[in-house]
């Protein structure tokens, strides 16, 4: 564990004391993708929310300015998609416990689904309705992790196993010789320094990307 997430760990226990009922190191950092740009993600469930949770949260994170939080109740937490929580496979637990069931592959099947129609008409709108470009960089951005996520789940409906890198999706999808525009994208992801100058300067040649890629998954 890493001084910056020890720092915070404590400074959240200090805030939150018996409220805050688990804290969780997710994301690239934890995978060992990160680029120096990487933000820290966190995953927090405490037993309740209300605003003055929030705002103590908010004083908090005032302090992190390279994190990014995702946080819900305990009663909030049941409520989940169990598929959403397969993002916890790899991640590092900082505080506390939190129980869950692994989800049937109906679950992941339904979850996929419904990210899949997201993203696409997500795309379809920022391609058709004016933006500013700040705005198609950031939605491209995000939708590239949005469609690296989508194969990871497509390799884990495969095999029953999910992918802990990018690397090893692409890896799977080539041995099969199959998601030729997927692996495209997540090679862009994968390598986000080389490609992000691009990416700035015409956000819309890789929405069509993704656009095209999120309808030719559709069923």
């Amino acid at each position: 564990m890493g001084k910056i997430l020890v720092k915070l760990k404590e400074d959240l226990v200090k805030t939150l004391g018996d409220n805050l009922t688990c804290l969780i190191h997710t994301g690239s950092r934890v995978r060992g993708e990160a680029t120096e740009k990487s933000d820290y993600d966190v995953f927090l469930v405490v037993k309740t929310i209300d605003s003055s949770v929030i705002e103590r949260m908010r004083r908090v994170f005032s302090d992190y300015p390279d994190f990014s939080a995702y946080f819900v109740s305990k009663q909030e937490f049941k409520t989940l998609p169990r598929a959403q929580l397969l993002q916890l496979q790899y991640s590092e637990k900082l505080h506390g416990e939190i129980k869950y069931k692994s989800p049937t592959k109906k679950e992941v099947r339904d979850y996929i689904s419904l990210m899949r129609r997201d993203c696409l008409d997500r795309v379809r709108h920022y391609l058709v309705i004016p933006h500013q470009q700040e705005r198609l960089v950031r939605i491209a951005h995000f939708t590239l992790k949005q469609a690296c996520l989508y194969l990871s789940y497509e390799m884990f409906l495969e095999t029953s196993r999910l992918p802990k890198t990018r690397k090893e999706t692409i890896t799977y999808f080539e041995e099969r010789k199959s998601q030729e525009l997927g692996i495209r994208l997540v090679r862009i992801q994968d390598n986000w320094n080389l490609h992000e100058e691009d990416v700035a300067r015409n956000p819309e040649s890789y929405l069509f990307l993704l656009e095209e890629f999120f309808r030719e998954s559709l069923p």
